[in-house]
């Protein structure tokens, strides 16, 4: 039974880890070219990766996943890349500290885990701060103060 239990926990992280990548490409539908506040949060989410000194081969599976992200953003929404590399290094940065967490042992997932949230931060609040605000847009009172004075 113990073989099986484990089978399942390893089916688990498996799942839980292409949901993880799953987020981090859905978040290239926001058009990371476009607004360049949003590829600014990511490459502060790779500034505070690197202030945690990661290690040669997490510096690699960053490197491959911001490349496949690029990829996937060329291909999907296409538009000039070379401008958000660091955004896509960023994401990198953010889906190799979540598979880093998942995939761990539990003497270094703590330290995963603390760099995984800190440095998600940045997108994290851009995506409450954007939502906000497409709220507000649409429940503030329309006014036509401004006709007023056009008027006068």
């Amino acid at each position: 039974m113990p073989g099986g239990v484990a089978a399942v926990r390893f089916l688990g992280k498996v799942i839980v880890s292409a949901g993880i990548l799953g987020c981090l490409v859905g978040l290239i539908h926001f058009h990371i070219t476009t607004y360049a506040y949003l590829t600014w949060a990511l490459a502060g989410s790779l500034v505070i990766y690197l202030w945690s000194r990661p290690s040669v081969r997490s510096l690699t599976g960053t490197l491959l996943l911001g490349a496949a992200f690029s990829v996937v953003y060329g291909i999907v929404e296409g538009g000039p890349l070379l401008e958000a590399c660091l955004a896509f290094l960023g994401l990198g940065s953010l889906g190799s500290l979540s598979l880093a967490e998942l995939w761990s042992g539990p003497n270094r997932r703590h330290t995963s885990l603390d760099t995984c949230l800190t440095a998600s931060m940045f997108p994290l609040f851009l995506i409450v701060a954007g939502f906000s605000l497409a709220v507000t847009s649409v429940v503030h009172p329309k006014t036509y103060e401004r006709l007023v004075f056009i008027c006068i």
